[in-house]
């Protein structure tokens, strides 16, 4: 293109940014993770500046999740903001998390139209924002609250979040800042087309970068030593979509009860470094890679990893260096 040209169409728009394809790379190279090794591996690049939508069915641990994740940015320097439209998230809901709870702000907005106001408020006041919005199936329009329970209104969130979404897409990646969208997975009416589908509309479906579908069910109950001794559960995840990584990859991991809510980073590697074969299995005996230590049962070999950080660190950069 002529030089002439292009000097005049950036004076005229001079917020419009252009270069060459090569020049073109992931600005965010330090990707959050989500509390799970291997649901960071099969995102490949979790987290990532714009939009990602985590969907799931109820007490699949959704909010657990996002909290995981929120730590984990406030830890990169990001700081904070929880919209909790769903208020399901209490005291209690911080216990087994580590985050800082001083440096992160809750917000009770009172309509749709007042969260994404406030979104974009505080993202336009400066860099490396990270929201959660929990979650776009509670959001309730002002036109909405102002009728009586009754009366019908069709697509208010979905025409709301249509014109928000394109605008919203652009600042965050300006501003290098992450938006996670929380929802809700509900049956599908269409006969024709998937099980499930998600409040909202379609342009989230657009305008997400990446999206997952959480999934448990009673089989991946974990439980103690009594059989109605519930101390956490299996997840199961599918990426349903990826704009930097191969999609419809899964990934599978424990949520623990106590002492609050929390991803099990360390049962988790147990489970990946058997399945990687990083460690022997043999019965109930576990030998571990220097291949004279020998541990009797999964329960002993995942208090092995939490009281030895270094065996820890080894089998998770191990895992990493196999699936890269």
């Amino acid at each position: 293109m002529d030089q002439n040209t292009l000097k005049a169409i950036l004076k005229k728009h001079k917020d419009t940014v252009v270069r060459p394809a090569n020049e073109i790379r992931i600005k965010n190279l330090k990707p959050i993770s989500t509390g799970s090794l291997s649901l960071d591996i099969a995102l490949g690049v979790p987290l990532p500046y714009g939009i990602t939508e985590f969907a799931g069915g109820k007490g699949v641990g959704k909010t657990t999740i996002a909290l995981e994740s929120a730590a984990n940015a406030q830890k990169m320097g990001f700081e904070v903001h929880y919209f909790n439209i769903e208020r399901s998230v209490n005291e209690k809901s911080f216990d087994g998390i580590d985050i800082n709870r001083e440096q992160m702000q809750v917000w009770y907005p009172d309509s749709a139209e007042a969260t994404l106001d406030i979104i974009e408020s505080v993202a336009r006041s400066g860099k490396n924002k990270f929201f959660v919005l929990d979650s776009v199936a509670a959001m309730v329009s002002e036109k909405a609250l102002a009728e009586s329970a009754g009366k019908e209104f069709m697509a208010l969130i979905a025409r709301l979040l249509s014109g928000w979404l394109p605008k919203a897409s652009m600042l965050l990646e300006k501003q290098e800042s992450v938006l996670l969208l929380i929802n809700q997975l509900r049956d599908s009416l269409n006969p024709y087309g998937g099980a499930y589908t998600t409040p909202g509309g379609k342009s989230k479906d657009f305008y997400s970068h990446e999206q997952v579908f959480f999934r448990t069910n009673k089989s991946s109950r974990l439980t103690g030593s009594e059989a109605d001794d519930y101390q956490g559960h299996m997840v199961m995840a599918e990426v349903t979509k990826n704009r930097f990584a191969p999609p419809f990859k899964k990934a599978q991991f424990p949520i623990m009860y106590l002492p609050g809510p929390h991803i099990d980073q360390c049962r988790e590697v147990a489970q990946l470094a058997i399945d990687f074969a990083l460690v022997q299995k043999g019965g109930a005996w576990i030998t571990l890679p220097d291949g004279e230590t020998k541990i009797q049962g999964m329960d002993s070999f995942v208090q092995t990893l939490r009281d030895n950080n270094e065996l820890r660190k080894e089998l998770t950069d191990n895992i990493k260096e196999i699936v890269a």
